[in-house]
C-alpha cells in the first residue's frame, strides 16, 4: 500500500492538521524501511516486530528518541495499522496492547479545585481586562480548552441560552461544550460589560476575547497573562495545565473515560487515558495521607 493512500486517509478520512499529517508521513517511511531492511511486511507484521522496531527507534541508529517522541511514534505506526485494517490489507491492528516503557513516569501537572480558585481570585475584577481575563481562564478550566481554541471563540459560538459552545478544535474536528454556570456567568459579564469597552472601531473578525486595542487574542498574550496571575497566586502553572486539571477533576468526580474523551476532543480514547494515572496517582496520596495503615 503507497504512503501516498495512506495520506489521503489522514488528509481526508480523519481531517488531520496539515502538521500532524507530515510527522504520520515521516514515521510511516522511516518504518516501511525498517520493514524492509528486516525482512518485514507492513501487512503481516506482528506485535513483537513493532515492539522491536519502537526500541529501534530509541536506540542512536534509530534516532535516539525520549519517551515522549517514542509515544508520538507509535502513535503513528498505530494510525497506519488501522489505515490497513480499513483498506482489508490486515486482520487486525498489532498496536491495541503495546506501550511505550515508563508511558506514564512524567504525568501532567494538575491544579487542586482550591488552587484553581486561588489562581481566579487574583485576577482584578474592576476592570474591563480583568473581567475579560476571569472569564477567559474560568473558560478555558471550565470547558478544558487548548489555548488554539480560547483564540479561535468567536461571539456567535456561543449559546448562551443553552449553556454551550461550540469549539473548533484539532484537525477540523468541532464540538460542543457545555459550559457551566460560573463560567457562563464570567463570559457573560464580560460579553455586556467589557468587551464593548475593549471592541472601539478594529475589526476583531467576531473574535470573543480582545485585546484593550481591540484585536483578538493570541496564544503569546494569553500565556503572558496566565504567567502574570499565576507569580499574583504563588502557583507554578501553564495553560495546558488548567485543561489537564479540567479532564482530572472530572474523573476524580465519578465521570466516564468516554465523556471525557469528547469533552476533550481527543481522537483515541488512549491520550485520554493519562488523566486515569493522575487520578490514581492522587488516590495512592490519599491513601498514604490519611488511612492509618498508608
Amino acid at each position: 500500500m503507497s504512503v501516498s493512500a495512506f495520506e489521503a486517509y489522514l488528509r481526508i478520512g480523519r481531517r488531520l492538521a496539515p502538521l500532524t499529517v507530515s510527522t504520520y508521513l515521516s514515521e510511516c517511511r522511516i518504518f516501511n524501511a525498517y520493514c524492509r531492511e528486516q525482512i518485514l511486511s507492513p501487512e503481516t507484521v506482528d506485535r513483537n516486530g513493532i515492539s522491536e522496531y519502537l526500541k529501534y527507534r530509541r536506540r542512536p541508529e534509530g534516532g535516539g528518541l525520549g519517551i515522549r517522541a517514542a509515544e508520538k511514534a507509535l502513535t503513528a505506526v498505530r494510525s497506519y495499522m488501522e489505515f490497513l485494517v480499513k483498506e482489508g490489507l490486515r486482520a487486525e491492528d498489532p498496536t491495541e496492547l503495546i506501550r511505550i516503557g515508563g508511558r506514564f513516569s512524567s504525568l501532567p501537572q494538575v491544579l487542586t479545585e482550591s488552587e484553581i480558585d486561588r489562581l481566579l481570585e487574583s485576577i482584578p475584577a474592576d476592570t474591563a481586562e480583568g473581567k475579560r481575563d476571569y472569564a477567559l481562564f474560568e473558560m478555558i478550566y471550565s470547558c478544558g480548552l487548548r489555548v488554539s481554541e480560547a483564540v479561535g471563540l468567536k461571539t456567535e459560538n456561543f449559546r448562551f441560552r443553552e449553556s454551550a459552545v461550540l469549539v473548533d478544535g484539532k484537525g477540523g474536528r468541532r464540538r460542543w461544550i457545555p459550559v457551566g454556570e460560573r463560567a457562563l456567568q464570567a463570559a457573560i459579564r464580560y460579553r455586556d460589560e467589557a468587551r464593548p469597552q475593549l471592541s472601539g472601531v478594529l475589526s476583531d473578525n467576531g473574535a470573543f476575547f480582545l485585546t484593550r486595542r481591540g484585536r483578538p487574542m493570541t496564544r503569546h498574550q494569553i500565556w503572558e497573562r496566565l504567567k502574570k496571575y499565576a507569580v499574583l497566586s504563588g502557583l507554578e502553572t501553564k495553560i495546558h495545565t488548567l485543561r489537564h486539571s479540567f479532564a482530572t477533576h472530572l474523573l476524580q468526580n465519578g465521570a466516564d473515560l468516554r465523556s471525557v474523551q469528547e469533552l476533550l476532543g481527543h481522537a483515541d480514547i488512549s491520550t485520554t487515558q493519562i488523566y486515569t494515572h493522575v487520578a490514581d496517582r492522587d488516590l495512592v496520596l490519599q491513601h498514604e495521607k490519611f488511612h492509618p495503615r498508608g
